[in-house]
């Protein structure tokens, strides 16, 4: 089976020029890390299936990672029913740049969303911000919770099949992306197995933040327009993403899928999230 990761890097547009960007065009220029954003788009305060959580002056992003965002929270209530809205933090700041709390959201194309819940009787639930131990339990203000690893994974598979925008990672800890994929694999002969296959790379735990037991971090990659215009991937960039060349796709086992959970693409190097 050929290796889902190609490593390129896509270099700002210009030699360090600054982009010719239209006005009132919402585009990311520069890299999650070192960049900055034109005309942001606000995430609305709440909308089906979803509200902001944090502070609004950091809820702007590019207009395909906030319909990113919005699609997939509709999608999830679509799919299994009313429940605990999913809970927006962080995206970046209207024009993007340094970002109090993060090493990235810089360039609107991050954003961190709370993981769902259900209380000790197994109802779904809204406890807020807390951390998650790898067996999908946690505690906040002496009450028990549980991961809802069946409304997580609709979410994360609403983003991974987005037909307008392109995930690159979502950073969890280890401990959660096992508890998610075996989620997708449990729903036997109904799972999309080069789905989960991608969702194996895709959900990662960063090299050099927290582990991300509290919260999921997305991050998309650019747009093609918004290359030209001096948004910068970083590697790795996915055989099958648009970012690359195309390769043909392939079919995985499950037992190919349950090796993946144990390795990382060789070579990527330290993942930087926060």
């Amino acid at each position: 089976m050929r290796a889902p990761w190609a490593f390129s890097v896509v270099l700002l547009a210009g030699s360090g020029c600054a982009p010719n960007v239209p006005p009132g065009r919402s585009v990311s220029v520069g890299t999650s890390s070192h960049g900055y954003l034109r005309s942001g788009v606000r995430m609305p305060l709440a909308g089906p299936g979803f509200k902001v959580v944090r502070d609004p002056e950091a809820a702007f992003g590019t207009a395909r990672m906030v319909g990113l965002i919005t699609r997939a929270a509709a999608a999830v209530e679509r799919r299994l029913g009313p429940g605990p809205d999913l809970r927006v933090g962080d995206l970046s700041l209207e024009a993007g740049g340094r970002i109090e709390g993060h090493g990235s959201h810089r360039a609107g194309r991050d954003a961190d969303v709370l993981y769902f819940a259900r209380d000790a009787a197994g109802r779904p639930a809204d406890p807020g911000a807390m951390a998650f131990r790898r067996t999908g339990e946690g505690e906040r203000d002496g009450r028990r919770y549980r991961l809802d690893t069946t409304r997580t994974w609709a979410l994360v598979e609403a983003m991974l099949t987005d037909s307008e925008v392109e995930v690159q990672w979502i950073f969890c800890s280890h401990g959660i992306k096992v508890l998610l994929i075996e989620e997708a694999l449990a729903q036997g002969e109904g799972a999309d197995l080069e789905l989960v296959r991608r969702a194996a790379w895709i959900l990662h735990r960063p090299s050099n933040s927290r582990p991300h037991d509290d919260h999921l971090h997305v991050r998309i990659f650019c747009s093609e327009e918004e290359r030209a215009l001096g948004c910068a991937d970083t590697a790795p960039l996915w055989a099958w993403s648009s970012a690359d060349e195309k390769l043909p796709a392939s079919s995985a086992t499950d037992e190919e899928i349950l090796a993946a959970l144990g390795s990382e693409p060789e070579g990527t190097g330290r993942v930087a999230a926060h």
